[in-house]
């Protein structure tokens, strides 16, 4: 199926479900990834045995006329759960915003599509309505609504034993396998799945264990340890608490085997023939089993002793060999002439190992006999089962083939199934084939003696890598942006990418990966909210490549088309067709914040809005302005470091002009915090809501401080100016009610004012006195803390 509108753009389909009717006729419900717009047609193409059938549609949304909602318990954090139809029955949830009335009305937020609770483990009473064009108001009947915390209520169907009491079963694992067995001597602990009352998985349940036959097992009662007693079967009871009281029982049967200890020996080869001609010794190699067949790996204090019932081979005077702590063993035995040998192996208590050896002695040479070649597997090494490499042998035989040296002069082709050679890459330098350089396919190995081509062979190079099958899953189809936030050609991950990182998981196999997504191909629906460089077209995101997110003030949908997973080469296409809903709203706070950050130098920032946030500076060479309306800025306002320790980490040439800067809520801090920081000005500025109104000192030495044309509605106006520099202190208001400007014996003005009473006379007389309470301008750097008033005069004490 087909949907284009009247201009040709084709609308993505979802999905399409069929259904046939009683007469004869079928119906087709389909979904879209975008909302269709009322009023338009749309031409609808389906293709049905062959013939395109065609009809134009006219889609139409008519007024609210049904909201559909019921009792509901719901999750902590989840949205409610309701359907908005219009007069014909269509579903437009998603694009109409109700009301809602509840007894609980500030637990409640309704925004289009959706309405959001803050409700948490309570209960409310809630009315949804909705007020047509023409003053109609339709609107549900009363129901309640209860928010419960997650809790298990019932156990799931999977359990096993693992082997730690943190540990838990890989039950989505594509190779899981239950464990119902313990070996005696060995602690395992039972580990059992939850569901809770939505029906959906749950990590954690308290749960009791009890064992219903302890001859056999006993079980931990809080941990689920199983101690195995003896063998047998025994039935194992979990139960499920709430408060104390058993909500849900389950009951498992373990099987408990005789602890393993060794009962026989076993040889990798028990027919070996070797050439008396090639051959000095024999070498037989095997391991030590228990009962149920499997590599008895504490058997490394036994000896496994050698003989041979004939002097065709012979063992060293010392007959025993060591078993190691892998449960294997080698022995080694002297070849002393042609003829046949029965080898027996054993050790106390267990059932003993024979080797038939046969020693042959080679008469004149034949033929060659090419050894070593055999399938390799690129995965051999991780593989047990397979090789990556084998030893490459050209033996001289005999007539009946048996070997009586190694051939010299020898030299080896490798062809590929095309006849390319592929020596090189197939061949090491000893000698060896190797699966590495290789790719998978069939190949041809030609040995030479001279110039003589003597033996051939062929082999294959398989794969058994196991395949990686990555999938996702959206768990946040809703994104918050703020306007203004977007990718900067490259410089780091955007807002967006890592929303959407938050927004899936990554499965492998199955099972929950810790692998990354690289990148997401996507397309936006509304460029004029969401747009990557003013191209509604599709854009490969990753947080990296050189493009722009654009984000403004309204409501987009971005289809995300596909995800690469991995890095590098290891990287997989996932197809993903999956909608999310970006909804961006301007926040000053956070597009101040987020111009601050990326400004440059030579940058004006302009206030559009009263900006309430902390905010640090630590670029120089930008104006910040509080626009027409003299915006503010409320918070602790911080230019360079805080660091005193840290002298490099300041800024120079910043100004602040035409604003209000205020100070935190608690009024308990100063209006502005200047670290080491140099040529800081501040014009038309008034300093409200705080202690101290611009801080010196307290965090660096800053330099070069012009302050003009300013009011201080602070109770300290310019503070702790010790080490200080000051170019310009004129034309300020200081209605401060303690003290308008304190001079440290350090500080300095301009270039030619140095001495703290020409400095405090200096400023009494270009500012004005307009204190409600306390002093004006204060000389520390005299010994009497002398006072200055507005004409420069020095206030005498009472």
């Amino acid at each position: 199926m087909t949907v284009k509108d009247q201009n040709g753009k084709k609308q993505l389909v979802k999905s399409v479900d069929i259904s046939d009717a009683n007469d004869g006729s079928t119906t087709l419900n389909v979904e879209f990834y975008d909302d269709l717009k009322s009023g338009e047609t749309y031409t609808f193409s389906v293709d049905v045995d062959g013939e395109t059938i065609s009809k134009d549609l006219e889609f139409e949304i008519a007024e609210v006329g049904e909201i559909q909602a019921e009792d509901q318990v719901i999750s902590n954090g989840d949205d409610l759960s309701y359907t908005v139809l219009d007069e014909n029955g269509l579903d437009i949830t998603d694009s109409t915003e109700v009301e809602v009335n509840s007894n609980k009305d500030n637990s409640f937020t309704a925004e289009k599509g959706k309405v959001t609770t803050t409700l948490n483990d309570e209960s409310a009473f809630v009315e949804l309505s909705y007020e047509t064009e023409d003053g109609k108001t339709v609107k549900t009947d009363r129901f309640q609504v209860k928010s419960q915390s997650e809790k298990a209520v019932e156990f799931g169907s999977d359990w096993t034993l693992v082997d730690g009491e943190e540990d838990s079963g890989n039950y989505d694992a594509d190779d899981y396998e239950q464990d119902n067995i313990v070996t005696m001597g060995d602690d395992k602990y039972l580990d059992t799945t939850f569901v809770d009352q939505f029906g959906d998985s749950i990590d954690n349940g308290d749960v009791e264990f009890e064992s219903l036959d302890t001859s056999v097992a006993i079980v931990d009662k809080n941990t689920g340890k199983v101690i195995p007693r003896e063998a047998g079967t025994v039935p194992v009871r979990a139960m499920l608490k709430d408060g104390g009281e058993t909500v849900a029982t389950k009951t498992v049967e373990l099987e408990v085997k005789a602890e393993a200890e060794a009962t026989s020996l076993s040889v990798d080869d028990s027919d070996v023939t070797v050439s008396k001609d090639l051959n000095d010794t024999v070498k037989i190699s095997g391991e030590v089993l228990d009962q149920y067949g499997n590599v008895f790996t504490a058997a490394n204090d036994n000896e496994v002793t050698v003989e041979s019932d004939s002097d065709v081979v012979s063992v060293d005077q010392n007959s025993t060999v060591s078993v190691d702590e892998n449960g294997k063993f080698n022995a080694e035995l002297n070849v002393e002439k042609a003829g046949d040998a029965t080898v027996t192996l054993s050790s106390d208590n267990v059932k003993d190992a024979t080797v038939n050896v046969t020693v042959q002695k080679a008469g004149d040479v034949a033929d060659y006999e090419l050894a070593g070649v055999q399938n390799l597997d690129i995965n051999g090494s991780d593989n047990k089962d397979t090789v990556e490499t084998s030893d490459l042998n050209l033996y001289e035989v005999d007539k009946d083939g048996v070997r009586k040296g190694e051939a010299n002069d020898v030299t080896y082709t490798v062809k590929n199934e095309d006849g390319n050679d592929v020596t090189e890459d197939a061949i090491s330098n000893e000698n060896a084939l190797i699966a590495d350089g290789l790719d998978k396919g069939k190949y041809t190995i030609t040995a030479k003696v001279g110039s003589l081509n003597v033996a051939e062979d062929s082999f294959e190079v398989v794969d058994t890598t196991p395949e990686t099958n990555y999938g996702v899953k959206l768990t946040n189809n809703n994104i918050a942006l703020s306007s203004g936030e977007a990718d900067g050609s490259g410089d780091g991950v955007s807002p967006l990418v890592n929303q959407l990182n938050e927004a899936f998981e990554v499965t492998e196999n199955g099972s929950e990966s810790n692998t990354s997504i690289a990148s997401y191909n996507v397309a936006s629906n509304n460029s004029d909210v969401l747009n990557f460089g003013g191209n509604n077209s599709e854009e490969q995101l990753d947080g990296s490549s050189n493009y722009t997110v654009g984000v403004s003030d309204g409501s987009a949908k971005l289809i995300i088309n596909s995800v690469e997973i991995g890095t590098g080469e290891d990287t997989e296409t996932v197809n993903v067709n999956e909608t999310v809903t970006i909804d961006a709203e301007v926040n000053d706070a956070d597009s101040f914040a987020y111009a601050i950050e990326n400004a440059v130098s030579g940058d004006t920032i302009t206030l559009d809005g009263d900006i309430e946030s902390d905010v640090t500076v630590d670029q120089g060479g930008i104006t910040i302005n509080g626009g027409n309306d003299e915006h503010s800025i409320k918070g602790n306002t911080t230019i360079g470091t805080t660091n005193s320790g840290n002298k490099n980490a300041g800024v120079e040439d910043v100004t602040f002009e035409n604003m209000t800067l205020k100070g935190n809520s608690e009024k308990d801090e100063r209006a502005i915090t200047i670290g080491y920081s140099d040529n800081i000005t501040f014009d038309n500025v008034t300093f409200n809501d705080a202690t101290r109104g611009v801080q010196g000192d307290n965090y660096g030495n800053p330099d070069h401080l012009t302050i003009t044309n300013s009011t201080f509605n602070t109770e300290y106006g310019i503070a702790g100016t010790e080490n200080t520099g000051l170019d310009k202190v004129e034309g300020n208001t200081f209605a401060t009610s303690e003290e308008a400007v304190g001079v440290a014996g350090s500080a300095s003005l301009g270039e030619e004012v140095k001495e703290s009473a020409s400095i405090a006379q200096t400023i009494a007389e270009n500012n004005t006195d307009d204190t409600t309470d306390g002093t004006y301008v204060v000389d520390y750097g005299s010994s009497s803390d002398a006072e200055y008033n507005q004409d420069g005069n020095k206030v005498e004490s009472d």
